[in-house]
This record gives C-alpha cells, structure tokens and sequence, in this order.
C-alpha cells in the first residue's frame, strides 16, 4: 500500500506531523510505504487560471515544486493532507496547492482522476476545538463532494499552540493510534 502525506505545516516535527506519524505507523508496521511532501518546502505559483488542464489529459502546465503531487496522488492507495488551522482556515501553501487541484476537472466539473481516492483529514489548532474544526465541511465539500475521493478518516484537535503540545495531550494521540489501527485494518 502507497501513502502520501500532504503536509501544509511549516513546522518539521510539528503537532500535525506527530498525529499523522501516529497514524500512519500501525500501516508502515504492516508494509505500507509511506511518503510525506510538504507543501513549504518547495516553490509554487498559484493558478493562473489558463484553463488548459482543463482541456487535456496532462495535469496543470506550470512546471515547478507542485508538479510532483498530480502523479503521486494518482499512485496513492491513500491521501492523507494535514495542516494546522491559521486564522481559521488551512494554511496558505496547502490552500494553494488545492487550488492547482483545478487540474483534476473537466470544463464540466467532472473530475477526471480522482473519484473514489481515499483520503484522510487531519487538522490542529490552537484555539479550542469547535471552534475550528469547520474545516473538515471544506474537505467534506470539495474533496468528497466535487472531487469523488472517499473520505475515510478525519481527525481536528484543538488547544495545541506550541510546537510539542500534542505530545502532552494522551486523548490527542490515543484518537490518532485509533485512527491509525483502524485504516490499517481496513486498507490491509
């Protein structure tokens, strides 16, 4: 089994990252191998709206560090994009790498490679949970309702400010170990 992580955080080692390696270990422990591309560590530009993915098979025509993701999302058993909540939303980067996401659809909105993808949510915040954790309707919205993918897993905690904070936070990490041992059981 292939894993991708879509990391939109700007911190190595990070809240986000500690939940998703919580994860992904009952699936690594089983063979999967797991890649993790963080969005803030390559170059980018935004969509310049061209629209010629849209006529083609090819993916986005700007060639530079996002060019990677189509593919490896295509070689994907699953898709797991965390990020920590800025100011309410996903964090710039990851946002914008969705938006070259364009590249999936059709003219019609029809996505082209995608539909049935697994894929999993997880989001951090420093603010109380509930307060933030609408994020997961932005993936629910685009990702299952547009994009087809089949969301199998979400994780949103809140109160985690600091770098470490989830490593104090049992409750934290004892969801992602659920999490973790569930997908692998049922993506084994």
């Amino acid at each position: 089994m292939k894993v991708l992580i879509i990391s939109g955080s700007p911190r190595k080692g990070g809240n986000s990252e500690t939940l998703v390696n919580r994860i992904t270990a009952p699936m690594m422990a089983g063979g999967a191998e797991v890649e993790l591309f963080r969005v803030y560590d390559v170059k980018y530009q935004g969509c310049i709206a061209c629209e010629k993915c849209s006529d083609s098979k090819d993916y986005c025509v700007l060639r530079d560090g996002f060019s990677p993701v189509y593919q490896k999302m295509q070689d994907a058993d699953l898709v797991i994009f965390s990020s920590p909540i800025y100011f309410g939303r996903l964090t710039g980067p990851l946002k914008c790498l969705i938006d070259r996401f364009y590249a999936f659809f059709l003219r019609d909105f029809t996505c082209k490679l995608m539909e049935g993808k697994k894929f999993v949510a997880v989001t951090v915040s420093g603010a109380p949970t509930p307060q933030f954790a609408n994020e997961m309707e932005f993936f629910r919205d685009w990702f299952v309702g547009m994009m087809k993918m089949d969301m199998v897993g979400a994780l949103h905690w809140g109160d985690l400010s600091e770098k470490q904070d989830v490593e104090r936070d049992n409750a934290a990490l004892a969801e992602a170990d659920k999490l973790g041992a569930e997908l692998a059981a049922s993506l084994a």
